[in-house]
Formats: C-alpha cells, structure tokens, sequence
C-alpha cells in the first residue's frame, strides 16, 4: 500500500500511539539489560547459577514477546491508516528469523525509529494543511481511510506470534537437555 498524504490522512494524534512507542521504548531497557546479562554468562564472564539464568532467559523471553506484540501494533496501524507502506506481517517474519539473542533487537527499534519518521511526517504534513486552511481529519466527517486497528486482529496476531515464540523455545530447552545414556 503506498503512502498517500492528502485530505484523509489521519494527525498523528488520531492514531493514538504515543503510549504505544512509549511502551515499546520502556521495554527496550529491561530487553537490553537481560540481553547483556544472558550473554555476559554465556561468554562465561559472569556467571550465573542455573536458577538465575532460567529466571533471566524467561524474563527476557517475555519482554521479547511483548516487544513483538507493541512493534506489531503500531506497524499495523501505521499500514492500516496509510502512513507507512510495510505490513505489520514483517513483525512476525522477523520475530521468528532473527534470533531474540542476537539480532531481535533490531526488529523493534526499527519500528521505533519508523514511528518516529511518520510522526515527523505527519505533523509536518499537518502544519502545511492548516497552513492552507484544510481541517484536519478529526474535523472532517467523512473519514475515507481507517484510523488505527483493531485491538482483535492485533492481539490475534500477536498470540500467534507468542504461541511459535513458545514453540521454538521449548524446541530450543527441549535440544539443550542432557541426552540419557
């Protein structure tokens, strides 16, 4: 879907995302911390007791998941409202080819760093219509496009998402438990 910005282009505020990036970027810290924490005693620098490091794997699976289910959210809406052209389907790609541990970072910052290019966007696009004295589109009556998403559709992908995270991690502990001689 391409981006169009005309007269049915939603303000940045009508598609109410601000507590989502806030969200997204306040998960991203306990995300990094538990990131470094797993590898620095993988590495062996510092080395955790195993009820230690199960407690930081899970902890730092969930903030995985919930970074995947916000990035999906506000890519969606984004798509959805015809702000930004790729689909909310590549959140779910890249949840399950990247690897949380290495480059599972860079799925949500790059949705952070998208939302933040079509805030400036918008607002920019929105100061150039009241500059030609167009309403916004919480002004007109007539909205053309869809504003947002759908909180089912979201959560159902997101549970999806959680479900094949689950799966490969199950997988992955199932592959990591010692062999019965």
């Amino acid at each position: 879907m391409p981006v169009l910005l005309d007269e049915r282009t939603p303000t940045w505020v009508a598609l109410r995302l601000d507590r989502h990036v806030w969200r997204q970027k306040v998960a991203l810290v306990p995300y990094f911390v538990l990131l470094v924490c797993l590898w620095l005693s993988v590495v062996g620098v510092w080395p955790m007791g195993e009820t230690v490091f199960n407690a930081c794997a899970w902890a730092f699976a969930l903030t995985y998941l919930f970074l995947v289910a916000e990035a999906f959210y506000i890519q969606k809406v984004m798509h959805d409202s015809a702000v930004y052209k790729h689909g909310a389907w590549q959140i779910i790609v890249g949840a399950v080819v990247l690897n949380p541990c290495v480059f599972g970072w860079w799925m949500p910052v790059s949705v952070l760093l998208a939302a933040a290019r079509v805030r400036r966007n918008l607002e920019a696009f929105d100061a150039k219509r009241a500059a030609q004295g167009r309403p916004a589109l919480e002004a007109t009556s007539a909205v053309a496009r869809p504003v947002g998403v759908s909180w089912k559709n979201a959560i159902r992908g997101a549970l999806l998402t959680a479900i094949l995270l689950a799966i490969l991690a199950l997988a992955w502990h199932l592959a990591q438990m010692p062999k019965p001689q």
